[in-house]
């Protein structure tokens, strides 16, 4: 690099050692080195925690699932917990039956009322506490609700173990699945033989007075022409 003296004929001749050039060149590479590295560092602490945080909500939002899940299961198994408590309890039996009419479940009540047991009882077709005369006519109830078209309240007479005849009042309930199939048939029963006993001493009662004044009024009108 050649550079003019002023005033003068001569020129100044500017020399740059290799090794200085090159040590300039190395000290800004390093420098842009250093630069890129940290904007490399900020952009992966950034992305870090960015990922981090989304990992957290995610973690956030598995368990609030979580819990509802659980409050969800909680709410279910108290509703279970009490369905079975009024199976249990009931004063009405309680007989669940599936599709070709077999007993699946069998409460306390219904071995008051029948006299079977659940272990004899689970099992047996419907005609076991039938009299063979009603049978036709359970049978077109059972039709019925397996179709969906009615069978809903029936009053019957029933057979116990001992082979004693009750009259029963039946509040049947097809049990359908979600996609809208009849998968079995639910059956609460009252014992209502003391009360038709009652009903019908009544109506005794009832014709015996009736006849009585009907007499009464005979012999007045039969007095009165005397």
């Amino acid at each position: 690099d050649l550079r003019p003296v002023p005033g003068s004929p001569w020129f100044l001749v500017n020399k740059l050692d290799q090794d200085e050039a090159l040590a300039q060149l190395h000290s800004d590479a390093v420098f842009i080195g250093l630069i890129i590295g940290a904007f490399s560092l900020l952009a992966g602490a950034a992305i870090a925690y960015y990922f981090r945080l989304r990992q957290a909500q995610g973690f956030r939002v598995l368990y609030q699932s979580e819990q509802e899940k659980l409050a969800a299961e909680q709410t279910l198994l108290a509703a279970n917990k009490q369905i079975a408590l009024l199976f249990e309890q009931t004063p009405l039996a309680v007989i669940e039956w599936d599709l070709a009419f077999r007993v699946t479940r069998w409460n306390p009540a219904a071995e008051r009322i029948f006299g079977f047991s659940a272990a004899e009882a689970i099992g047996q077709d419907v005609s076991f506490i039938v009299p063979g005369p009603v049978r036709p006519v359970v049978a077109t109830i059972m039709q019925a609700l397996l179709e969906g078209r009615g069978g809903e309240q029936s009053i019957n007479e029933n057979l116990r173990k001992d082979g004693t005849v009750i009259q029963c009042e039946w509040h049947n309930t097809s049990l359908v699945d979600p996609e809208g199939q009849v998968v079995g048939v639910a059956s609460q029963i009252e014992d209502i033989t003391e009360r038709k006993h009652i009903e019908a001493a009544l109506r005794e009662n009832e014709d015996r007075y009736r006849d009585l004044v009907d007499n009464s009024l005979e012999l007045i009108s039969t007095y009165d022409l005397e």
